[in-house]
């Protein structure tokens, strides 16, 4: 979709205009860390020795497919079309980040709905003033990738495993 609104190449959405580590960037990439950080302490080590190894396995490929088109989609776009507008390029589309995960709920409902959507709200901020620090969508989709690997085998673990064993 992307691909068709904007009319530019694929890799013009992942190529970085800025670069993101330098000093200046300092408090993104604090922020951006912690979201890679945070997921690995809170849902991937707590639940590793539960997780089944089908489900280690498949997280890799679920989260950097998603991760991949969600940000070309969120970020990629939005950062590309409004490069200079914090509410364009940031606020607007992490709220309906945030809103679209309603929509796997009924695909593969979390143990607690409301926390999840809610949870991807800051994600959307930070993966969003990522890709307006770079004017890009490589390294948001980059740590949404990481973070997601780690939902996927630690918080959604659960609700992962039902789906695959119905």
């Amino acid at each position: 979709m992307p691909l068709l609104i904007s009319k530019r190449p694929l890799r013009d959405f992942f190529m970085d205009e800025k670069r993101l580590w330098v000093k200046e960037n300092w408090w993104v990439i604090l922020l951006f860390a912690v979201t890679i950080l945070s997921p690995f302490f809170m849902y991937f080590l707590p639940r590793f020795s539960s997780t089944p190894p089908l489900v280690l396995l498949l997280s890799v490929p679920l989260a950097l497919v998603h991760a991949f088109f969600e940000e070309l989609f969120w970020r990629g776009l939005y950062i590309k079309e409004f490069p200079d507008s914090v509410v364009w390029g940031v606020v607007i589309p992490s709220l309906f980040f945030s809103l679209w995960h309603v929509a796997p709920q009924f695909a593969i409902p979390a143990d607690d709905v409301v926390l999840f959507v809610a949870s991807t709200l800051p994600l959307g901020f930070v993966y969003g003033f990522v890709a307006y620090a770079t004017k890009s969508a490589r390294w948001s989709a980059i740590g949404h990738g990481i973070s997601g690997v780690m939902a996927y085998s630690g918080f959604l673990s659960l609700s992962l495993s039902r789906v695959l064993t119905q």
